[in-house]
């Protein structure tokens, strides 16, 4: 009986041990959507500008490169972020808190959304480490 009670309160300590790590997870999905929602709402808008801002520093991307990448992914996908972006239903997620090829945290996440009427697939990955936080890749598939 006693073995039982030991192994009971074992379990339940390993079990709150690992609700702190749940909530950072929840609270990093949720500040990355919204992060990810920002950089959305510019590129409706076509204000690259501030788009790049939500970029990660070590993307080393420009202005110019930025509105030719979302250019060229409008015109691959027949889309146009301008009609505005809905994240709908997060198909995947992977959190990392602690990645060594990144030295920091990892969000890569999965949506089907909306751009305009046109339903579509994005995925975007953002990065938590000393150069910043900030979008390291997305992609957009039909």
């Amino acid at each position: 009986m006693k073995k039982f009670i030991a192994l009971t309160l074992v379990i339940f300590t390993i079990l709150l041990s690992g609700c702190g790590a749940c909530d950072k997870m929840k609270e990093g999905i949720k500040k990355a959507d919204e992060h990810f929602n920002n950089f959305c709402s510019y590129l409706t808008y076509e204000e690259y500008d501030l788009a790049k801002e939500y970029l990660h520093k070590d993307t080393i991307i420009d202005v110019g490169r930025l509105k030719t990448v979302i250019n060229d992914i409008e015109n691959v996908y027949g889309i146009d972020f301008a009609d505005g972006v809905v994240l709908e239903r997060r198909t995947s997620f992977s959190v990392t808190l602690y990645d060594s090829k990144y030295n920091g945290s990892v969000y890569d996440l999965t949506y089907k959304a909306k751009v305009g009427t046109k339903s579509v697939t994005i995925n975007y990955v953002i990065i938590d480490n000393d150069a910043g936080y900030g979008i390291y890749s997305f992609n957009v598939e039909d």
